[in-house]
């Protein structure tokens, strides 16, 4: 049985950041594969000799038949379930970001940098998300990419990604103020500190849908002096 796939819509909205520097919580906030079966399924009679012969006289002569079985295969194609995330590789039109949008926050008159853009090459890729902050003073700084998404309240979606941590450099005193969080508004995806530089791994979850909170953002956050970047690529979002 096949069952048909439904084509995701995508719109897009614009979610407004706010960062909170001295602050210890989030300082930013979002408004075929085939499987092959053989079996033997076809049966086919071979009458040998087998005669019927009815006449006025309501006479049948019946003489041997035989029945021999063949062995078939029968091909069942798994439906492909649908990523809903658009321009998930940041490949389109030779490298391109849209419909991602991003967000930066920070003070460049501080020595703030921030960095929401494309690298070359990705993941096995020819383009990858980079997600870039440096924060010269104690104020802090953002760097977000986000997409709305056809969440549906109460379903069970995973969620996949390759991630790469490019830059972790602590502050003056030695602490790491710098991290990775990816959420969907109060729904957190992932969250860690940028303490080591890291290689492409590849990051799966599950979390259950909100309508109400269908922007997933991927953020770079520095709440005080230091430098982070990541390094992103491959999202996947489908049903759980």
């Amino acid at each position: 049985m096949r069952k048909s796939l439904i084509a995701a819509v995508i719109w897009l909205g614009v979610v407004s950041a706010r960062l909170c520097s001295e602050s210890g919580r989030y300082p930013i906030e979002y408004p075929a594969k085939t499987n092959t079966i053989p079996h033997s399924s076809t049966e086919s009679t071979n009458v040998s000799s087998t005669s019927f012969q009815l006449s006025t006289q309501t006479t049948a002569t019946l003489t041997s038949s035989t029945t021999s079985t063949s062995s078939s295969t029968t091909t069942i194609t798994s439906p492909i379930l649908a990523n809903i995330v658009q321009n998930s590789g940041f490949e389109e039109v030779d490298g391109s970001l849209p419909p991602w949008f991003t967000i930066t926050t920070g003070n460049q008159t501080m020595g703030d940098t921030t960095v929401a853009g494309l690298i070359h090459p990705g993941s096995e890729s020819s383009s990858a998300a980079r997600l870039h902050v440096s924060v010269g003073e104690r104020n802090g700084s953002s760097a977000s990419i986000l997409q709305t998404l056809p969440i549906v309240t109460g379903t069970t979606y995973s969620i996949s990604y390759d991630i790469a941590v490019s830059i972790a450099e602590p502050g003056e005193d030695g602490a790491y103020r710098c991290l990775f969080l990816s959420n969907f508004e109060l729904i957190t995806i992932q969250f860690f500190y940028l303490s080591a530089v890291e290689r492409y791994t590849r990051y799966t979850t599950t979390f259950v849908g909100d309508s109400s909170a269908s922007t997933l953002a991927l953020s770079v956050v520095c709440a005080g002096h230091g430098t982070g970047e990541v390094e992103l690529d491959n999202l996947v979002i489908a049903l759980g």
